[in-house]
């Protein structure tokens, strides 16, 4: 049987290591428990339960202040990896969105309804978006050598020359099938100044009868010919006709009938060009004749002009239009007109031409949804806003990834105080319950609590081996 001495030796470090372990284990708990002050625990609270709200200030303050700071976010946005992760959520929505998804949204958020109950404000804003983006326009500078080049092409690629050829052999066609009078196919406002014409050839006519009189080739050609039939009829006389004959040269020699005809010719002439029932006979005669010409059938007039078919007048006219040049002409007339406002704003030009395009900003969401086609414009429309957001999602989604960390780094800051991070953090330390807030804190220190009461009992059995001894030895 062993002696008291070395029992002593072997149970004094046993016991003051459980003690340094309970001592421990207790410890632990009392970081925690109890919950609330019992009155066996002499007024004693747990440290937790009774240090949380400080706690809370200390935490939600590191949180708030420190961890989920505004330089921490601006960093996170700028962060090619979580920018690259929110445009793949977007390309990948976008890639795959239907018409039905569309129609979707629409019937979701009652857009047509809401669009008509806010028509006011919509306009609105159409009209101000649109008045925005004119704005915009109309502060460009006209720069000629970038739009040249463009225009150029344009025409090429258009072929005004071919365009008018085509337009004109159309044209001749379905005239030359008709075969309508002159008068069924001149514009109304021609024929309503048909008198007007008449009465202009008409003083034409008059004014050039009074000139004849004047004029020397006229003069002689009439000297000449009075003179032929003097001669004439001296040549023919006989008997009796040749005295009278004789008697009339006595007073009409050569001489005589120049000087008259140049002296009275011109007066002839100028009481004929005053005369209002030649007038009137001039006039009459040419309305006549207008109007049997504008009577005569579309295929009688190409046929007094000298084209005895349809083809020969299309090719004569073709040949006028291909001689013409109407490409390069269209392009000088566009050059030429662009040139006198270079270097101008789109606004100065209005300006100048006296336009003001902000009176045709008149956009009314009514007229858009009440149309009758506009069920049919609608489909149409979201079908191609399909195809083209389905066709340019990548670029799409990366204009909409960077428009919205543009938005969110811009708002960011008012976004922060407005959600108070250290305020929700608090309140959510705060209103954990304390068996939770426990079981957290076990779940991830167990181990460690765990090596804290051994330690315990190792430095309670070192302490008790230590007397031990101390008291074996001084006995």
């Amino acid at each position: 049987m062993l002696e008291q001495p070395v029992i002593n030796l072997i149970t004094t470090p046993l016991v003051a290591g459980v003690v340094g372990y309970v001592t421990n284990k207790i410890a632990i708990k009392m970081l925690f428990r109890p919950y609330k002050p019992k009155w066996y625990t002499l007024g004693w609270q747990g440290i937790v339960p009774k240090t949380r709200p400080k706690l809370a200030n200390k935490i939600s303050e590191i949180v708030g202040q420190k961890l989920l700071a505004h330089d921490d976010f601006l960093y996170a946005l700028e962060h090619n990896d979580i920018k690259a992760s929110i445009n793949n959520i977007i390309n990948t929505k976008l890639s795959t969105l239907s018409q039905k998804d569309i129609h979707v949204l629409i019937r979701l958020f009652n857009i047509e309804d809401r669009l008509i109950a806010h028509k006011e404000a919509v306009n609105n804003i159409l009209n101000n978006a649109a008045y925005f983006f004119i704005q915009q326009l109309l502060e460009k500078k006209i720069n000629v050598s970038y739009v040249s080049q463009p225009i150029l092409n344009v025409i090429k690629n258009i072929n005004i020359e071919q365009l008018v050829l085509d337009e004109i052999e159309v044209y001749i066609t379905k005239i030359y099938d008709e075969n309508k009078q002159l008068k069924e196919l001149l514009p109304e406002y021609i024929l309503e100044k048909k008198e007007y014409l008449i009465g202009v050839l008409t003083n034409i006519i008059m004014d050039n009868i009074q000139s004849l009189g004047r004029n020397p080739t006229v003069q002689k050609v009439l000297i000449e010919k009075i003179i032929q039939f003097k001669n004439k009829m001296f040549a023919s006389a006989s008997g009796v006709d040749v005295l009278k004959a004789g008697f009339i040269s006595l007073f009409l020699s050569d001489e005589k009938i120049m000087k008259m005809v140049q002296d009275e010719l011109p007066n002839i002439t100028y009481d004929l060009s005053k005369n209002k029932d030649l007038y009137i006979s001039l006039y009459n005669m040419i309305e006549k004749e207008i109007d049997k010409f504008l009577n005569k059938n579309f295929q009688e007039i190409l046929f007094i002009l000298g084209f005895d078919n349809k083809s020969n007048l299309t090719d004569t006219v073709n040949n006028i239009i291909i001689s013409k040049d109407i490409n390069n002409k269209v392009l000088n007339i566009i050059l030429d007109k662009l040139y006198k406002y270079n270097n101008l704003t789109v606004n100065e030009v209005f300006k100048i031409l006296q336009i003001d395009i902000n009176s045709y900003i008149n956009i009314d969401i009514m007229n858009i949804l009440t149309s009758n086609n506009y069920k049919a414009n609608k489909n149409n429309l979201i079908m191609k806003l399909t195809n083209y957001i389905s066709s340019n999602s990548y670029k799409i989604s990366s204009i909409i990834t960077e428009f919205t960390i543009k938005l969110i780094k811009g708002n960011l800051k008012y976004a922060l105080n407005a959600i108070n991070i250290e305020k929700i953090v608090k309140d959510k330390i705060n209103a954990l319950p304390l068996p939770e807030v426990e079981n957290i804190l076990f779940s991830f220190m167990k181990e460690h609590f765990k090596w804290i009461n051994i330690l315990g009992f190792f430095i309670g059995f070192l302490i008790g081996l230590i007397q031990a001894v101390s008291v074996y030895f001084v006995r």
